[in-house]
């Protein structure tokens, strides 16, 4: 069906479908709640200098839109940050799911801590 169209064609029109609902999700759902001065792109998508530009062609002038690397985090540990943060949110008993996005009907703490037994049997003796 697109054997005629050339790779290059294939390739920019799906980079600008992913732009577009990026964007359009902006526009849908940070937008409206909250004005924003930048965009942090991080993950593999940051890689792609197209998919930056289209982003930031589509946000405008008025919105930067940086990576990762930009701000000194690498986009390669972007999950080893996310679970350092939730795990450390989790260790001091914060709460840090998002309701409002998860659709759960409170806050609640994410996953529990296993200490080792010696540990347990250092904090017994303690009392």
């Amino acid at each position: 069906m697109f054997e005629s169209l050339p790779n290059q064609d294939i390739l920019v029109t799906v980079t600008m479908f992913t732009a577009k609902s990026i964007v359009e999700n902006y526009r849908n759902f940070i937008f409206p709640k909250t004005n924003i001065e930048e965009v942090i792109i991080g993950g593999g998508g940051s890689y792609n200098k197209t998919l930056l530009n289209m982003i930031q062609l589509l946000l405008g002038d008025s919105i930067q839109v940086l990576t990762q690397e930009e701000l000194g985090y690498s986009s390669e540990a972007k999950e080893a940050v996310a679970f350092a943060l939730l795990a450390n949110e989790t260790f001091h008993g914060n709460t840090s799911n998002v309701p409002k996005a998860t659709g759960a009907d409170f806050d609640v703490i994410l996953g529990n801590m296993t200490f080792p037994p010696s540990y347990l049997k250092g904090c017994i003796d303690a009392f």
